[in-house]
């Protein structure tokens, strides 16, 4: 059993720490904070990213679409000039 004043000592300790701990605790709350804010915009500049280049591929993808189908009209246009001709 303690007596009063090894209490009264530990008392004093947990006094004297108790502020730098909830300092530590209070830094790491803000260090998560920070880094989850960190990660969700890294995951919006991603997203972002692929967003723009998905919409490029399919832009490409529309453009080489129109191209074949260019050049089909083309090859078929020739082959009805090339038949009249014959």
């Amino acid at each position: 059993m303690l007596n009063e004043d090894e209490l009264m000592e530990l008392i004093d300790q947990i006094r004297f720490n108790l502020p730098d701990e909830i300092k530590q605790a209070n830094w790491t709350v803000s260090e998560q904070q920070r880094i989850v804010t960190e990660a969700h915009a890294e995951a919006a500049r991603t997203m972002s990213l692929a967003n723009e280049r998905a919409e490029e591929a399919a832009s490409e993808h529309e453009i080489l679409r129109r191209a074949e189908r260019h050049s089909a009209q083309v090859v078929k246009d020739a082959q009805a000039k090339g038949d009249q001709i014959i």
